[in-house]
This record gives C-alpha cells, structure tokens and sequence, in this order.
C-alpha cells in the first residue's frame, strides 16, 4: 500500500507542477483552441494539457522503480508494461500532432488500431468474454478484433465526452480509483500501480480543467487516458476472479462507453456522418435541460460513482443478487436516458418504419413481391389496353380512388391523343379537402424510343410520352410507408413499357 500511496501522490505532485508550465508553453507559442461554435469558452484555451499528464504518469513509475519494494519490482519483470508504454506513446503523439497541426479521422483511427495491434502482439489479450459473474466464453480467434474493439472504444469514449470542463479528467479520475481498489481486492498490485498512476496524474490536471478551466487536455490527454485505462482494464481481468471480467470496467465506465457507443447509432437515424461532430452528446443534453455547466459535469460525476459502487458490489455478489444489483442502476439509466431523448431514436415507431424499410428494400415483403410481379407483367404487355388493366391492379392495391392516362400525340399509329380512365369499385369519391393529386409526367430521354414517337413534344433532354393523373382520399386511405416509392416505381415501369413500343 506504501507503494501505491507513493506512486498516486508523485503523480499527482508532478501533474500539478507540470501543469502550469505546459499552460505557459502553450500560450508563448500559441498553441491554443480557438472558440467556435461547439465551444463553450469564449477566449483561445492552451489544449495540450496531455503532455503533463502523459509526464507525470510515465515519471511516477519511473520513479517507483528506484524505491525497491515487492510491488516496484513487478515493474521490472513484467514485460507487457512496455507494451503499455509503446503503445501508449504512440496514441500520445498521434493526439499531440492532432492538437497541434489536425489529423484526418482516418488517420486517427488507423493509429489507433495500429496502438492495439501492438497491444495485443504484447500480451494484453482479451481472451474470456463474460455471459455472467461466474462463467464465460473463450473467444479464441476473436480475440483479436475484441481486444482492438474495446481500445479503439475507450480512447474514442474518453475523447467525446471531453466537451466540459473537468467532464472528461473527472470520470477518468473515478473510474481508476474505483479500478483501483478492485485490483487492490484481488492482489493485482502491479496493475494498481497502473491505475494509482492515471488517477494522480489526472487528479493533479484537474486541478486546472474544473470549470472554469485554464487548459485542455486536448487529443493527446483523452487518448492517452482512454488508451491506459483500456488496457490497464483488460490486464486487472486476467488470471483472477471471473467477477473481474470485463464486466467490471464496462459498468465503470458507463457514462463515457454509452455516449460513444449511441453516437454513431444517433447520427445515422438522423441521417448524417457516423463520426461527424454534433452537440447531441450527453453532457450537451444536460444543459439543454437547464443544468449549469458545472452542475452538468457534477451529475455526470454522480453517475459515475454510482456505476462505480455496482460494479465494486459486484466482486462479493452471486449471479442470483448481482441481477437485483444491476436492476436499481438499470432503471435509473434507463429513465435518466428517457427523460434526455436518447430514447426517441428508438422509439416502437421509428424502428418499426425502419424494419418496414428493410424489407421493402430487400424484397421480402409480400405486397412488395406482389407489385413487382405485377410490374414484370406490365412490361410484357401487347397493348395499351392491356398495359392499362394490368395498372389497375396496382392502382387498386394503392388504394387510389381514379387514375387518368393521357398520352401525347403522335405516340399511337393514329395520332390522336389517347385518354384512359380508371376508377375503384369503391362508394366514395375523394373530396377536394382531402384528395391528394398526383401529376406525374411521363417523360423519356431521347434515343431509347421507337421512330413512330418522334413526332412527340420534346425538350432538350427527353421526350414527352404523356401524363399519369393519379387522385386518392387520404381521409379514408391514408398515405403508407410506400405508396409513393411504389407510384414512382409504377411511372417508371409505364415510361419503359410505352417507349418499347406495342
């Protein structure tokens, strides 16, 4: 315990120092964040408070290896704490350069991966994939894409929820505290020192980051601390108790994890890029709410130590009682997700329309089926008259009340203007304040017809076949998912048909 005291409170003394200096480096060379519209400072920010993380962790364990105690020497016999170091330093300098001179995202996460990798080569290996606190599943050949998974998560959930002051460094500082002692718990002091180390170092820069902050960690600092804390999680699960699987961590770190792993999910509902920046994330939701920006960060702050006391209570419950322990912060969670709006996107309707989307796309619907053999059918049709009967059919499955066909002259040998009507067996009429009309020029680009219809109203581009004049009470029938998809696919396949030729 000397030990741990020792290599936390080192940390933490040169993360205060460190701190300061970086502070006046960055600004004398203007390395700063200048304000924009996602920002919620005003002035330009010195955004390389990583360096004085990144020193005061890798120096506090040098330091502990000169004190020779039974825990020291673990350092020295344990290979995969270079891996660390490696490894870590090279997502450190990919987010130092990102701060100072911007990286593609591409490029970023290809480091990423390549930090993993190397990790993974170097021992540090999620082999076991918990399904409950006393059993789980060797993965074997899914180590690998586990194991990159869960890193290039991590550093990635760390770097997004870095959007208040001290929200990030906060969670962080929980989160390996509460490793901490589940390590201490299971005599995995080497990991401890770890752990003890990230937690001083980024204590110390918290100092400095709390609202009002003076500094940012920037890339380099949430990369870093993503990256150790990943990988320090992955060793603290291995050779022990099964109750420290990777359960453990990921409950620890639910507030960054569950905002990393729901923005991508966000974004695409609402159609934009899955890595584009939004204001949508959790800390952004709070103060939409009302909640200031330092009662924001401190709710998140609760979160955390609350998930952090579960996963602790986890190591000494059975699965009988760690179910009951999981459900009161499951249901906290959950309302606490309802009442921001995460919920919406997965509101019954939404992922029903979305399914229905899915199987109109692919094909397996049966009314979708039915129109396109329909469709196929139209397209080998003899005649005007036949072509128009076969379109009733679809009308009628549209649930149209008339359908007009006018088609334009010179189409037909006898170079009249055609008109064909059709309309539902059905009582009702649409009426003018709810009758949707459809106008629907029929309209084919020159070269693909047959000579007779040269004598049609052309444009520059296309030829004019006609116009398909579609009415429908929507009072009674309303508008489906697909009726207008299907309208369109109906109009094409006519444009095609008239353009062959009978």
């Amino acid at each position: 315990m000397t030990t741990l005291l020792f290599v936390f409170i080192t940390a933490l003394v040169l993360s205060l120092v460190l701190t300061p200096l970086v502070t006046k480096f960055s600004l004398r060379y203007d390395i700063v964040h200048v304000p924009n519209e996602r920002c919620t400072h005003t002035t330009p920010m010195p955004r390389i408070g990583g360096v004085a993380i990144y020193l005061a962790f890798v120096f506090s364990l040098l330091l502990c290896v000169l004190f020779r105690t039974d825990v020291s020497d673990l350092l020295l016999h344990e290979n995969r704490m270079i891996t660390i170091l490696v490894a870590g330093t090279l997502v450190f300098s990919v987010g130092l350069w990102d701060d100072l001179r911007s990286l593609p995202a591409s490029v970023k996460l290809l480091c990423q991966m390549a930090a993993g990798l190397i990790t993974w080569l170097g021992g540090i290996q999620i082999n076991v994939l918990s399904i409950s606190l006393t059993s789980g599943l060797q993965l074997d050949w899914l180590s690998l894409p586990i194991t990159l998974f869960w890193i290039v998560l991590v550093v990635n959930a760390i770097n997004l929820i870095d959007g208040l002051d001290g929200l990030a460094a906060g969670v962080v500082v929980f989160t390996s505290l509460i490793m901490l002692l589940l390590c201490v718990v299971s005599q995995k002091y080497l990991i401890s020192l770890g752990f003890a180390a990230i937690a001083g170092a980024t204590l110390g820069f918290l100092r400095y980051n709390f609202n009002p902050a003076s500094i940012f960690m920037g890339d380099s600092g949430s990369y870093f601390l993503g990256y150790t804390v990943a990988t320090f999680s992955i060793l603290g699960s291995l050779k022990g108790q099964t109750t420290l699987a990777m359960l453990i961590p990921f409950i620890a770190l639910g507030v960054p994890l569950f905002d990393a792993l729901l923005a991508p999910v966000r974004r695409f509902f609402r159609g934009q890029k899955l890595f584009s920046p939004d204001q949508r994330h959790m800390h952004h939701r709070l103060i939409k709410k009302g909640l200031t920006h330092r009662n924001a960060v401190l709710f998140l702050y609760s979160i955390t130590v609350l998930l952090g006391s579960v996963a602790f209570t986890l190591i000494y419950a059975r699965d009988e009682l760690a179910f009951f322990i999981l459900l009161v912060p499951t249901a906290v969670c959950f309302f606490t997700f309802r009442k921001l709006g995460y919920l919406d996107y997965l509101a019954s309707d939404k992922v029903y329309g979305w399914l229905c989307d899915l199987k109109e796309a692919s094909g397996i619907s049966h009314d979708r089926r039915t129109f396109l053999d329909i469709q196929l059918q139209i397209n080998k049709s003899q005649s005007l008259d036949e072509m128009w009967d076969l379109a009733g059919g679809l009308f009628e499955r549209l649930n149209f009340d008339t359908a007009t066909l006018l088609l334009s002259d010179g189409l037909h040998e006898n170079k009249k203007k055609l008109k064909y009507k059709w309309h539902t067996q059905r009582s009702s009429s649409p009426q003018n304040n709810f009758c949707l009309k459809l106008d629907l020029p029929l309209v084919e680009r020159k070269g693909k017809l047959p000579k007779k219809s040269q004598n049609c109203i052309t444009s520059n581009n296309a030829v004019f076949l006609g116009t398909l004049i579609l009415k429908k009470n929507i009072e009674h029938n309303p508008i489906n998912y697909f009726t207008l998809r299907r309208v369109e696919q109906l109009r094409n396949v006519i444009i095609k048909r008239l353009g062959t030729g009978f």
